[in-house]
Formats: C-alpha cells, structure tokens, sequence
C-alpha cells in the first residue's frame, strides 16, 4: 500500500479491518474468530487483493529471473493508435503479461512445443509459491486454477501425444513446489474466465453455443408465453414503437461495462488479431452506408443546418418552439442532408418553404403512440384502456397527461370522461400500492439467537521489573445492563459511555503495555463496570477486583 501511494491512516485502518475478525456459519451461534484476514464475503477483502496482488505478481516475476530458459511473454506490435487498422511492421512493441481483474488472472506465455509442459508446470509453480508466501493457497481443478495449451508448428503433434496422451501426461501436468506435497495442473478444454468460455488458440466456440442455446431457450419462453398465449389480443402483439438508438460512446461503455477508451494491451491484441478487426472494419463500413444518409442535421422547424447531430440535438434541446413545430420546413430538393464539412461551421439558413400547416404537431407531454392506441380502440371500457395504458412504458406524468388528452378528444362521451378519471386515479402515486407491506424487523445477526462467545485464552505476560501505573477515573453509579434494555436518564447514560469509551482506551494501552512490562491500572469498582469484560480479562491471567487490575505475579 506505501508503495501504491496510501497514507498512514489508510495502513492503519486497513490493518485494523484485517485484525481479529469474527463471522458465524449458517444455521450455527458459535462465532468463530480469526486472528488475521477479513471476513468470508466481505468486500473489503476484494480491495485488500486487488491491492496485494501486484506484490505478488512482483515476487512471481523475482523467482522466475532466477530462474534460466523461462517461457517468454506475449509481444505484439503497437504503435500506440486506437483503431482497427494493421500495426507497421518494425516499429515499437507492447508486451502482455498477464491479465488482471480482481481476482481473476491469465497469464499468456509463449515456448517451443516440446518445452511446452515443462513451461506450464514452471509457471504455475512459481505463482503457488509466490501466493504461498503471502499466506494464499490454491486450488487447482477444471473450475479452479487449470491451463489452456495451444500446440503449433514443428513438434506440436509429438508433443500432444506426450501431454495428452495415454502412454503421456494424460492432461495433467505436475507443479513442482518449494514445499511439498506437489500438485498436478489440469488442462481442459474450455475455461470459464471473467463470464466468458475461452478455448485453446483462443476458441469461442464453447461460448458460442453456449449463447446461442441461451437465446432459443428465451425465444421459446417468450413464443409460448407472449405468441401462444390466447389472452393477448393480436393488437397488442404488435410492435407499437422503438426505443431511442442514437447511444453515444459514454452510453456504450456503461451498457457493456467497458472502460474508455481501453488499455494498450487490448487494442495491440485486437489490431493484431487481423481476421476479427478486418471483419469488425467491414461491419462498421456496411452499417455506416446504410445510416450515413438516413438523418440529416437540418433542423426541419426553423430550417437551419448543423455541422454534426450533437449540435442538431443541442438546438431542440433548447428551443421547444422547434420541437413543437417540427416539419414545418421544408428545404428545397436540391439541397443534400448532410452539409457542413466540417465541425466546427456555425449554422446557416437553407432555402425551402415554410407551411405551418405541415408541422408534425409534436407535444413531449404525452406519448403519441398510447394516445394513437386508445383513439384506435372501440371500447371504452376500463379493462381495455387500462390494459392499453399499462403496455407502455413512460413516465407517471405523461401517461397522466396522455389520459386526460384522449378524454379531452370528446367532451360529449361522458363514459369515457368516467373511464379517464378511473385511470388517473390508478396511476396516482400515492394510490400504487395494492396492499400496506409490514415493516420487517431488523436483527443484528442472521440467527434468531445471538452468538455464543468462546472464552479467550492465557495471554503473555512479563512479570518482573518495574510496574507501570494507569489511574482512571471511578465509573459512575448509574450505569448500563448489557443483559438487557435498561432506564436511565440521558445525561446518566451519556457520563457512562463517555466513562466507558475512554476507560476501554486506556485499558488497551494498559493491554499493550503488559507485553513487555507489568502494568498496574488502579480504578476503583472497575470489576463490575466492565460488565462482561471482566470475565474476560480474568480467563486471559488478568487479576481485576475492586480496586482495578494488574498484571498476575510471580
């Protein structure tokens, strides 16, 4: 962490965190207590790794240059530009070797055929190692710690017999350690790795099929449920609108989870891997003669053009009046979509005609699709307008508003002014709700008992020399039942608290203290303000009466 740039406070706090934790198992009140790590589950125990593991990746590296004839790392040119073009050959290169999230890790390593068990037992010996060193330990196995073996050009057939083979390896290569016992490192096939299955030479094969098994299971789930379902009529089968596709590149990296724009490692791996970028470059090229010329950038209310969409979306943004009256320009035909040729021209006046009459009526405030649906519909009833409202999805303020515009279309029907106010009363957030849920009571552990505290063992003591005194003040009278809920006045409780906060600070200053010299901590009653601490102090060699505590003696 000095390293990494963390303050002392951070250290400190960190080590406390790590420093005799607690946890109960499920269905048990035991509680079972560690000396040093973090709770099972907890997440400050995914920061701590993240944090250590660069340590031990460092000491991975340490042991394996004293080490002779290693495999070497993955190097791929990169000339440091992020797009799908072929890097120049001869220019600088980028090497990768390892991959890292969380506590998730792929290391890629390159060696002859023949070397190439010899190579996969060396490496994962000297990550056990280096893990074993900081107190980790792995578990090998197909869902573990396995590898992915790729054998290519001359030997590779020889040497498949050998890993793979009957008379061979048989698919397991044995991890030589620095400490026994050994253990053999399995190769398998397909590797689940960060959600996705890898295969050798890279093979997606296994995730493929995987994905595509996933999207029949789910169209014949919707097909049976939506498709052959007799309650849904055909009309509301129909797709009634598309959600917004203009998704910008921000947008894009938060959908995927994606970082922006990426490390070099990944662009040097993708540009490198030329079949996937070049048919990456000729989708991206199909897609954008097919929608280059779809959208204009000329605003079609006031009849202005934009150098970029952005700008176009920045006006309407702005100016409602345009929104409103959207369609009303019409530019001359002569005139192309897209203008501007660059990005920073400022927008200028087209030609065209102005028709008031040709706007496209466009109002925000309701949604035009659910309002086109209940003008379409013959009943009026409140099943049907309600089964027709809840198919859409908008905010609770344009349904309401797109409700009272299609009871406004006839002032006349007054079943229909009847079946509107029906459905703004359902769609009133304080009337939501179909039923009050109960408050659930909160409790401090998963178990309906608390937990059962083992008693602590026989501390270390130094009993000769020169004592050291602590004094602290005497406890107040009123004080706290930890058995139960006791009644108090508030400044009572507040004089035992605070009594109680700096008594345990001193009290573990006097702790420390008895480590190297015996230590004296005079406080008069101190026995029974402690409460269930004085048990404790006593099973740990403590002498505590009346008159306070000291270390035991000779």
């Amino acid at each position: 962490m000095t390293t990494g740039g963390a303050s002392a406070w951070l250290e400190a706090l960190t080590d406390s965190f790590q420093s005799d934790n607690f946890f109960l198992l499920r269905g048990d009140t035991t509680a079972v207590m560690i000396s040093k790590g973090s709770r099972p589950g907890s997440s400050w125990a995914d920061l701590i790794f993240a944090a250590l593991i660069r340590r031990i990746l460092d000491r991975r590296d340490q042991l394996r240059a004293a080490c002779d004839e290693v495999p070497s790392p993955l190097t791929l040119p990169y000339d440091g530009a992020k797009c799908l073009d072929p890097c120049p050959s001869g220019g600088d290169e980028i090497s990768i070797s390892e991959v890292v999230w969380a506590d998730d890790l792929a290391i890629p390593r390159l060696t002859e055929p023949p070397q190439a068990a010899k190579a996969l037992g060396f490496e994962a010996g000297i990550l056990t190692d280096a893990f074993k060193e900081f107190g980790f330990s792995l578990s090998f196995g197909p869902h573990k710690t396995a590898g992915l073996l790729t054998l290519r050009g001359a030997g590779s057939r020889k040497a498949k017999r050998f890993v793979f083979g009957p008379q061979g390896l048989r698919g397991s290569v044995p991890v030589l350690l620095d400490a026994p016992p050994s253990v053999s490192l399995p190769l398998v096939d397909c590797y689940r790795h960060l959600g996705c299955q890898q295969g050798p030479a890279g093979s997606l094969r296994s995730e493929i099929q995987y994905r595509i098994a996933q999207a029949r299971a789910t169209f014949s789930e919707a097909r049976r449920k939506v498709y052959k379902n007799p309650r849904v009529t055909a009309n509301r089968k129909g797709v009634k609108r598309w959600e917004d596709q203009r998704i910008d590149a921000s947008t894009c990296f938060s959908l995927l989870g994606l970082p922006s724009p990426g490390p070099d490692e990944l662009w040097a791996v993708l540009r490198a891997d030329r079949p996937h970028a070049s048919l990456l470059q000729e989708d991206m090229r199909w897609l954008h003669a097919w929608t280059w010329n779809t959208t204009g950038n000329t605003c079609l209310a006031c009849g202005k053009q934009f150098s970029s969409t952005g700008r176009l979306r920045r006006h309407l943004y702005a100016k409602d009046k345009c929104i409103k009256s959207w369609g009303s320009f019409q530019p001359d035909g002569a005139q192309p979509r897209v203008g501007c040729s660059h990005s920073q021209a400022p927008p200028h006046q087209l030609s065209g005609v102005f028709d008031s009459t040709a706007a496209a009526g466009v109002n925000t405030e309701v949604a035009w699709g659910l309002l086109q649906d209940l003008r379409s519909r013959e009943s009026v009833e409140e099943e049907d307008v309600w089964e027709a409202v809840t198919s859409y999805v908008e905010p609770l303020d344009v349904l309401r508003a797109t409700v009272k515009a299609w009871a406004s279309l006839d002032d006349a029907d007054h079943l229909r002014r009847a079946t509107a106010d029906n459905i703004l009363l359902l769609l009133d957030v304080e009337l939501l709700a179909d039923h009050a849920q109960p408050k659930s009571m909160a409790r401090a552990f998963p178990q309906d008992n608390p937990p059962a505290w083992a008693d602590p063992g026989k501390a270390a003591f130094v009993i000769t020399g020169d004592a050291v005194t602590f004094k602290l003040m005497p406890p107040p009278t009123a004080r706290l039942d930890f058995a139960g809920p006791t009644s108090m006045r508030l400044r009572e409780a507040i004089a035992y608290s605070t009594w109680l906060e700096s008594g345990c600070a001193l009290l573990a200053r006097a702790l420390e203290t008895s480590r190297t010299n015996p230590v004296v901590l005079a406080c008069p009653a101190l026995d029974s303000a402690l409460g269930p601490a004085s048990n404790w102090l006593k099973k740990a060699g403590f002498h505590i009466d009346a008159s306070g505590l000291a270390s035991p003696k000779g």
